[in-house]
């Protein structure tokens, strides 16, 4: 049982389609939150951010982008604006693996 005490709140979620990113979408969507979930634009990112989107009627979607292009955070902030009206919380989740 959740306390819905995220209820208003509008998340970005950087690298948010899978693993620990994945399990925070989760968590804020249990506890009332709105969320918006970037993850790279590759068909398996893609797959993971879809499923994750189907599981919540509505309270996430899903924004592709590559966050080392500096136009990108600023995009992915407008996108999550026109959903669902603010962003009140960004989760810098997103990785560089080399």
């Amino acid at each position: 049982m959740s306390s819905q005490r995220l209820s208003g709140q509008v998340a970005l979620i950087t690298g948010g389609s899978r693993g620990i990113g994945a399990a925070v979408v989760r968590a804020f969507v249990a506890e009332g939150a709105q969320v918006a979930i970037n993850y790279l634009d590759v068909p398996e990112r893609k797959k993971e951010a879809e499923d994750l989107v189907a599981q919540f009627n509505g309270d996430v979607i899903a924004l592709a982008g590559d966050l080392s292009d500096p136009e990108v955070p600023a995009a992915l902030v407008k996108a999550t604006q026109a959903k669902f009206g603010k962003v009140t919380t960004i989760v810098a989740n997103a990785a560089v693996l080399q």
